[in-house]
């Protein structure tokens, strides 16, 4: 079963991102996502004003590439940017390299000027900016 849950404990963030080869950041949120208890990967991301950034998410560093389990990595993306949503955030960014690139595509991310992969969250649900 599939479980995607925040990541509480900030000793625990760190050895998951370390465990994905994530940088860890100890300002920011995090999911854990977990197929029957075993780790299929971190998504860690901060919230700065109506900017959401992802800093990585991604699989194990042991899954061998294009090994990952695709929903489990999609649905917390997505998980992430409805959070952000939530909090009338309107954009979501994404350095190059931080998750895999079939994600970041289907998840709605296209690249910017500045070389970051960008996504209006706006556009994707349809919604207005609140607040």
């Amino acid at each position: 079963m599939l479980t995607i849950l925040p990541i509480e404990n900030k000793d625990e963030q760190e050895a998951l991102c370390g465990i994905c080869g994530i940088e860890y950041d100890p300002d920011a949120l995090a999911y854990a996502a977990r197929i029957d208890g075993v780790l299929a990967g971190v998504c860690q991301f901060r919230i700065k004003g109506e900017t959401a950034y992802i800093s990585g998410l991604m699989p194990p560093a042991d899954v061998p590439e294009g090994g990952y389990d695709y929903e489990a990595l999609f649905i917390m993306c997505r998980a992430a940017m409805r959070f952000a949503y939530d909090c009338f955030c309107v954009t979501m960014k994404v350095k190059k390299g931080v998750m895999p690139e079939k994600i970041a595509h289907d998840a709605g991310f296209r690249e910017s000027e500045d070389g970051m992969l960008t996504s209006s969250l706006t556009s994707l649900y349809g919604g207005t900016k609140h607040g």
